[in-house]
């Protein structure tokens, strides 16, 4: 899995997150080689075959004005919430929220799928970094289906306010 996958798996989508998800699709295209740095700004590093999306964000790196790694945090959240998220439709491990169901999360994840992202988010010094600043909501597919019950009455469990 990618960086942007499993923020996205361990966030739902949630409103609020579109900084961390652009976030985690820059460090995915930074580890891939596909951006770099240089006098302050990001710069397109070398074309490889990667994930659509991260060649979208080279392309657009190498087509935009030189700016900071924030400011192309401000134009990737812009976008990549909505890709991250038919990615991980795509790959079967999510599926988007009709509207009236839709409250604070856009995607039904997949429970072994964001089990083994916050494993991932554990192990991943990178990953882990990114993370650490943000409240990811619990895992609550765990729980017993009455305390579960409860807490979806409640409107929102313990935890789920996400810092920005």
């Amino acid at each position: 899995m990618t960086i942007r996958a499993d923020a996205m798996l361990l966030t739902h989508g949630c409103e609020g997150t579109e900084h961390l998800i652009a976030t985690a699709l820059l460090l995915d295209a930074a580890l891939g080689g596909q951006i770099d740095i240089a006098l302050g700004t990001l710069v397109a590093g070398p074309e490889r075959a990667e994930a659509p999306l991260v060649a979208e964000l080279r392309a657009r790196v190498m087509s935009g004005p030189p700016e900071s790694p924030r400011a192309w945090i401000e134009r990737a959240a812009l976008f990549a919430p909505t890709k991250v998220a038919a990615e991980l439709v795509a790959a079967g491990v999510a599926s988007p929220l009709e509207r009236r169901f839709a409250r604070r999360f856009t995607l039904s994840v997949d429970a072994r799928a964001e089990a083994a992202a916050r494993r991932r988010a554990e192990q991943d010094p990178v990953l882990g970094s990114l993370l650490q600043n943000w409240l990811l909501p619990p895992a609550t597919h765990t729980m017993p289906p009455v305390v579960q019950a409860i807490l979806a009455h409640a409107g929102r469990t313990p935890g789920m306010a996400l810092a920005a």
